[in-house]
């Protein structure tokens, strides 16, 4: 992250920070909360026999996915370039990702992100929440990381694992067919002279204090 000018920030303590380092730990620590313990960690077993190899045809599909133009990760390494480097050797890039998934292997560095801090309009920004992070990922890692979702929400999928109240991440399903829903279970219930009430939960942060 660049060390920009930032104005101080108020901790929960009420005291500010003093310095540029101060800032930008405290607007992280609020956005990306550490855990205040350590769990065992024990590795998982991998079983050859449920090894799929990745197909040229999951590759070309995740690369499609890959919006042109989208700033790169800490790696500096755009999505144009993996393109030209899977055309050049498609054989070599198919080992390459097998490898890891044979093996059970993400690299670190793929999970390691550049945080861009954007300020939220009409704000003072004196208070970490008055920032929003956005985080740019290496685009290595997101193609893997595609490669594997589709595995896993093909499997999900029909094998009926997702509930049908489910429509973030879905294909065909948005939060406006959610919405619809709710319409026209409120115009059924009026029809019928019931009364509807909806309880709506936000939880703070959720995404980002999730394990990854």
């Amino acid at each position: 992250m660049s060390t920009k000018a930032f104005n101080p920030i108020t901790r929960n303590d009420s005291t500010s920070t003093s310095s540029t380092k101060e800032t930008i730990e405290q607007i992280l620590n609020y956005h990306f909360p550490l855990k205040t313990y350590l769990e065992d960690i024990l590795p998982i077993p991998l079983n050859s026999k449920d090894y799929i190899p990745i197909t040229n045809e999951e590759i070309e599909n995740a690369l499609a996915k890959i919006k042109p133009n989208k700033s790169p990760g800490i790696d500096n390494i755009p999505g144009e370039i993996i393109k030209e480097i899977y055309l050049a050797n498609k054989t070599w890039f198919g080992y390459f990702l097998n490898h890891l998934l044979r093996n059970g292997n993400f690299p670190i560095l793929w999970k390691s992100a550049r945080a861009v801090l954007i300020p939220k309009a009409e704000k003072n920004l004196v208070e970490a929440s008055h920032y929003r992070p956005i985080c740019l990922l290496p685009t290595w890692g997101k193609l893997f990381d595609r490669i594997i979702a589709d595995r896993l929400t093909y499997y999900l999928e029909i094998n009926n694992f997702i509930s049908l109240n489910q429509y973030g991440f879905r294909k065909g399903r948005s939060t406006i067919t959610a919405l619809q829903k709710i319409k026209n279970f409120i115009k059924n219930a009026d029809s019928e002279g019931n009364i509807t009430c909806i309880i709506s939960i936000d939880i703070k942060n959720a995404f980002n204090s999730i394990d990854w």
